[in-house]
């Protein structure tokens, strides 16, 4: 399920117009922030667990607007509210020494001075059940948005989880013949050094130069380890309810494989597909940060 969605719904009834909009882009945690009328603002509890049905981790905006049908005056401009704020603007100017005018831009626009009317006869919880439909609606709607994206994101890491298993079975291949290489070129490397002395290569110190390189260089463990999250991610990735979090934290461990297989390994081959798993690795990572 990708974090980032938008959804839309109206309900015309005989006495209101309620229509809702829900945007939700990507963020660590939920966060809801609501847009409503005054006269409703006692519903956003009962706003924000309606959401929380719909919505594990993002941030959720929503636009609530609600206008009487067949009322030609929606607003009423308060008017002893404006003169109090003109005294106290005359006032300031004075002290300043400047026009009232100049502070006059804006006046409308303080605190209280329009109200919308629709608080006059509204009753928030007489509502309610209007409000639900149509939120629900906008939730629906942006969640079927999400599921699609989401549905995209999940092939495109599914794909980045094949590529890491094809460069893992490259490293897996090259585990034993890395050893079996430090062992020949080490041989050729004493015996050039003790060409034309009377000296020999005892196989007891090759043995225990190999086995400690063996030792040092064993990515078996770390091979293992990698796949099973591979596994794990892909089952995660075909679960019913979106698993981001979880998701994250593996791609994380994938990581930390990735780099010990890479530390561990001086072979060039090995390097090139310690590089390709890094970058797909850098793939998921970019990808689970808009994934719920």
């Amino acid at each position: 399920m990708s974090m980032t969605g938008f959804g839309q719904a109206s309900k015309v009834t005989s006495e209101y117009e309620v229509s809702a909009e829900v945007k939700t882009v990507n963020n660590r945690f939920l966060r809801i922030s609501t847009r409503m009328p005054d006269c409703v603002s006692s519903l956003e509890a009962d706003v924000e667990r309606l959401v929380r049905e719909s919505v594990a981790r993002g941030t959720v905006n929503i636009n609530l607007r609600i206008v009487p049908v067949g009322q030609a005056v929606r607003y009423r401009l308060e008017s002893n509210l404006l003169l109090d704020y003109w005294q106290s603007i005359n006032a300031v100017a004075g002290s300043l020494s400047i026009s009232p005018d100049a502070l006059a831009p804006g006046l409308l626009s303080l605190p209280g001075v329009v109200s919308d009317r629709l608080g006059d006869q509204f009753d928030p919880r007489e509502q309610w059940p209007l409000i639900h439909a149509v939120l629900s609606g906008a939730l629906a709607a942006m969640t079927q948005f999400r599921k699609a994206e989401g549905q995209a994101m999940s092939e495109g890491l599914f794909e980045l989880c094949q590529e890491m298993r094809r460069q893992l079975e490259k490293i897996k291949g090259r585990a034993t013949a890395i050893v079996i290489e430090h062992r020949d070129k080490l041989v050729q490397r004493v015996s050039e050094l003790l060409t034309g002395l009377n000296a020999s290569v005892m196989p007891s110190d090759v043995i225990r130069d190999v086995s400690i390189y063996a030792d040092r260089s064993d990515i078996n463990e770390e091979i293992t380890r990698l796949g099973c999250h591979i596994d794990q991610f892909e089952k995660l990735l075909a679960d019913k309810e979106s698993q981001g979090r979880r998701l994250d934290f593996l791609s994380q461990e994938m990581v930390r494989e990735i780099n010990t297989i890479g530390s561990k390994t001086a072979d060039v081959r090995a390097a090139h597909a310690v590089v390709e798993m890094k970058l797909a690795a850098e793939r998921i990572k970019e990808i689970l940060q808009n994934v719920e």
